[in-house]
């Protein structure tokens, strides 16, 4: 019965490393935040690279203007290191994520939300995009 106890208490052992990630740690090309950009409404490029994980990827979703949108298309093999839609293409090319945004015409601010994962790790790349 002691060993039972024993077991029990040293699965909340904080210092056993299985399950324990480190964050994701970020460099980018962009002043301030590197996982928060504001774009402005004539788009561009932006690169984002995870320092401590050598092969991230993408999560198979986005969040755009608030609403979950899948990244995989119908019938189609997910491919966890490349999005393209209407107005935004996200590429991970090693650690580095590529988020090529167009040009905003729809007179509204654009949100973007890229889920971003290294395994058991995961985190955000948000994006503002600014009206025209």
């Amino acid at each position: 019965m002691a060993s039972a106890l024993l077991g029990f208490a040293s699965c909340g052992d904080k210092t056993d490393p299985v399950g324990l990630w480190d964050p994701m740690e970020w460099v980018a090309d962009h002043p301030g935040n590197p996982t928060k950009i504001t774009a402005e409404a004539k788009g561009g490029t932006f690169a984002v690279t995870c320092t401590n994980y050598s092969r991230p990827w993408l999560d198979s979703y986005v969040t755009v203007d608030g609403k979950k949108v899948l990244a995989v298309e119908e019938g189609k093999e997910w491919d966890y290191r490349h999005i393209k839609k209407d107005w935004y293409e996200i590429e991970v090319k090693g650690n580095t994520y590529w988020l090529t945004i167009e040009p905003n015409t729809t007179g509204k601010e654009r949100t973007l939300t890229v889920y971003v994962t290294a395994g058991d790790i995961f985190d955000t790349i948000n994006i503002v995009q600014k009206k025209e």
